[in-house]
């Protein structure tokens, strides 16, 4: 959805760069393109804003104790079903990581864009920079929040796909560890 509207933006901002370059009022156009992806990008703040990095490293640190318990506690042959659930569950640990390390530096990352944007709105109006550079600065700027905004929407579907997983293959795992080692009690 928010990756749409970005290609939109980015398609309407391309027919009016190319469209009105010598257009005195194709500044209008370029700040208000600028501050419609602005827009975006603090809609996508918000939305990094709702991940909570508390839980998912709360997640991450509950990984490793189930790991640790795993190796230290469970001698016992297991079943082919209960070797692949541990197998699974010992690849969470990478996209858990990545999915928290990423929104946070996606998060500053976009608060640098939504800065940028501003600011080259604001020269725009002031036409402190020349033609040639305001369109230069202008198409990289959306170049760049485009990217971000599509790197939200992949971490998005990331979190969509992997959280879930964790959670139900913590389940298991618990559940393993409790009937190969009644001594744990989750």
């Amino acid at each position: 959805m928010m990756l749409k509207c970005c290609l939109r933006i980015s398609v309407v901002l391309v027919v009016i760069v190319f469209g009105a370059c010598k257009n005195t009022s194709a500044y209008e156009k370029y700040i208000l393109t600028l501050d419609s992806l602005r827009m975006e990008v603090e809609k996508g703040i918000i939305v990094i804003n709702t991940f909570d990095t508390i839980r998912m490293s709360g997640r991450i640190n509950e990984y490793d104790s189930i790991i640790n318990i795993i190796s230290a506690g469970i001698k016992d042959t297991l079943s082919k079903t209960e070797g692949e659930i541990i197998a699974r569950y010992k690849h969470m640990k990478k996209p858990l990581v990545y999915l928290c390390e990423n929104n946070t530096l996606l998060r500053e990352n976009m608060e640098q864009s939504k800065i940028q944007l501003q600011s080259l709105a604001e020269d725009i109006k002031t036409n402190a920079l020349e033609k040639e550079r305001a369109f230069e600065y202008i198409t990289q700027e959306i170049a760049e929040a485009n990217k971000l905004l599509k790197q939200l929407e992949e971490n998005r579907d990331l979190s969509k796909e992997q959280l879930p997983l964790f959670d139900s293959l913590s389940v298991s795992v618990k559940k393993l560890i409790s009937l190969h080692n009644p001594h744990n009690n989750w």
